[in-house]
């Protein structure tokens, strides 16, 4: 039980060690028109709404909080985001979607 503990402790390290896997899919491409739908309504030019707030219009600006975690915490752990016209959830941000981002950052959200 011991070997197989510290086999798989050491294989879960080697996991998070692989390189990003290209998915295909890319900001421009893909992420952009998701943004456009879901996101710029309340995160585009000259807002800036609470809790998560800014500009998202632009890759740079979107790339922020994917480095720093905000945006995968937000959109696919939490999953308070988006959010329509006051405090509820977006209706149309399918699994598919979902996944779709969620593929996009483990590529390391290429341009």
């Amino acid at each position: 039980m011991k070997y197989l503990s510290i086999t798989l402790i050491c294989a879960g390290l080697w996991a998070f060690a692989l390189p990003p896997i290209d998915s295909g899919y890319t900001y421009t491409k893909d992420i952009r028109p998701l943004m456009d739908t879901f996101c710029i309504r309340c995160h585009g030019d000259g807002m800036n709404y609470y809790p998560f707030g800014g500009n998202l219009k632009s890759y740079d600006s979107l790339k922020v909080r994917v480095d720093n975690g905000t945006f995968r915490e937000r959109v696919l752990v939490k999953k308070d985001m988006p959010r329509s016209s006051g405090w509820h959830l977006e209706p149309g941000l399918a699994e598919a979607k979902l996944l779709m981002l969620d593929s996009w950052l483990r590529a390391g959200a290429p341009e």
